[in-house]
């Protein structure tokens, strides 16, 4: 009879430890992805993929893009004193409808660039979205609306 209702109590363990666990997060909290120069991301493709996640990016090293930013969710991009630089045939950044980013610098020496600007190419693209800027640098322009705070403007 006692190996009986071991039996059962071990199974019925075994059988709660499969089910699914439930993510623990109070709402309107934001994860923060830091961009580590140690190798974790390196690439416009990388920095892309955390920039979807949403929530808090801080740059840990430059980055050259080979394509456009999309920004399609809220995100804070912290420069961190590091240059962005874009491709040269489009915008670096461009903010979708429903997408928000705030743009933020806690070094003062962060930049964005476009390098050989062509076509429609320049800082940021807002299409639909809202940006705000609360540092940072932008060597190129920034196209139709943007709020700018404490930041500069090449």
């Amino acid at each position: 009879m006692k190996k009986r209702v071991f039996s059962i109590l071990t199974a019925l363990c075994l059988c709660l430890t499969l089910l699914p666990g439930m993510a623990l997060a109070t709402e309107g909290e934001t994860e923060q992805i830091t961009v580590q120069a140690n190798g974790a991301i390196e690439t416009g493709e990388e920095l892309q993929a955390a920039l979807n996640e949403g929530g808090t990016v801080t740059l840990t090293q430059d980055i050259t893009l080979t394509d456009t930013l999309t920004i399609t969710k809220t995100v804070t991009l912290d420069l961190n004193g590091k240059t962005l630089t874009g491709s040269g045939s489009e915008s670096v950044i461009k903010i979708e409808s429903g997408g928000s980013l705030t743009l933020t610098d806690s070094v003062g020496t962060g930049k964005i660039t476009n390098a050989a600007i062509t076509g429609n190419g320049g800082g940021v693209y807002v299409d639909g979205g809202t940006f705000a800027m609360s540092g940072g640098t932008f060597e190129g322009e920034v196209s139709n609306y943007a709020t700018i705070e404490n930041g500069t403007f090449e």
